[in-house]
């Protein structure tokens, strides 16, 4: 960078340089020629000097910027070029001062850097960041084949929480004519979006077969990817190299509905210490093998009311940088996911959302009920 910069300043003097009469840089003049006769200088008080100009004389100060758009190429103290030549005493030739700012250097590479370490924590503290791809089942090494148990048309409403930050939201699952679905989650931290996710396809046997799953979050536009159940590929809207997947992939939305649809189908893997495995393709393109398995109810959520009977179902990270999932199913609704929470690894505080219209733990209820109105 700073040698562009020199490289620029050395250009204009040249420009400068051959703009400027011979007699302005000391060039001899052609053996031959008559001498050049004295230049005319203008009386006092005059406007611009008619007839030919004294020779100018530039000079180039190399400034050091106070940011990193490089000054405009300027006559000195800002005065117009003839003013400068008007100024100059008679007999003298004229200066005409260029100021070129310098490279910024070592200001503005440090100024990058703080940048990009923001937008990687930013990035960290989303709900589903974009991990590393993870390596996953071999399009030709299937995955377990799930018997599933698709839940009703839900419509509910979410309380959110994150980094001490409350906020609302919705989680839909419709199923539509000719066999399709469609999933839709929305959240609002501090009255602004906070994420948007849509994922729609074909519904049968296997549960959800996502076709296209978009994903928009807070700073940061759209992004889609598209599945082709033909050839089990998928394709991204950011550029991301085409993927294989598996032929019960899933998509960062449409799990929540596939996990509890196999859990409600399997009265086994309701048992501690069961797993289940499901392929899950990001839009930005990531795509890696979730692993679940049940647990104990184990540490409550951070927030929200108690609920009894819940199954837990956690993820645990792969990678130095991924993503941990808990999701809480409730058997008394179709095994829905009633509580989530995503915690980016190691960034650390994630993001939870549950259920506010479900129901709320036996002693929960009597509690309220004593309270009365």
């Amino acid at each position: 960078m700073l040698t562009g910069w020199a490289i620029a300043g050395h250009g204009l003097l040249l420009h400068a340089l051959r703009e400027a009469p011979p007699s302005a840089v000391g060039s001899p003049p052609h053996r031959g020629s008559a001498a050049m006769p004295p230049p005319r200088l203008a009386s006092a008080g005059a406007g611009p000097p008619r007839g030919d100009p004294p020779p100018r004389v530039v000079r180039i100060d190399l400034l050091a910027p106070h940011s990193a758009r490089p000054a405009a190429v300027a006559p000195a103290d800002g005065m117009p070029a003839h003013a400068a030549r008007a100024a100059a005493p008679p007999g003298q030739a004229p200066v005409v001062r260029a100021r070129v700012a310098m490279a910024p250097g070592a200001a503005v590479r440090k100024a990058a850097q703080e940048t990009a370490q923001e937008t990687a924590q930013e990035t960290a503290r989303e709900a589903a960041p974009a991990a590393p791809q993870s390596p996953p089942a071999a399009p030709g090494d299937p995955l377990p084949e799930y018997r599933v148990t698709l839940p009703q048309d839900f419509h509910v409403r979410l309380a959110v929480q994150r980094d001490g930050r409350a906020g609302d939201g919705q989680l839909q699952f419709s199923r539509e004519a000719g066999g399709g679905y469609r999933v839709r989650l929305s959240l609002r931290l501090s009255g602004r979006p906070l994420l948007d996710m849509s994922s729609s396809g074909q519904a049968g046997e296997s549960g959800l077969g996502p076709e296209r799953f978009t994903d928009r979050r807070e700073r940061r536009g759209a992004s889609a990817a598209n599945f082709d159940p033909q050839s089990r590929t998928v394709r991204f809207s950011t550029g991301a190299a085409e993927a294989e997947v598996t032929r019960h992939a899933q998509d960062r939305l449409s799990w929540l509905v596939q996990l509890g649809a196999v859990v409600a189908a399997d009265a086994q893997l309701q048992q501690p210490g069961a797993q289940v495995l499901l392929q899950v393709v990001g839009a930005r393109g990531g795509v890696q093998l979730w692993r679940f398995e049940s647990t104990a109810p184990g540490e409550p959520p951070q927030a929200g009311p108690p609920v009894d009977g819940l199954l837990r179902f956690v993820r645990e990270p792969e990678q130095p940088h991924d993503l941990r999932v808990e999701a809480w199913l409730d058997p008394a609704q179709h095994h829905r996911p009633v509580r989530v929470r995503l915690t980016p690894v190691p960034a650390g505080q994630g993001l939870e959302f549950w259920d506010t219209e479900g129901r709320v733990s036996g002693a929960a209820s009597a509690a309220a009920g004593a309270a009365g109105p």
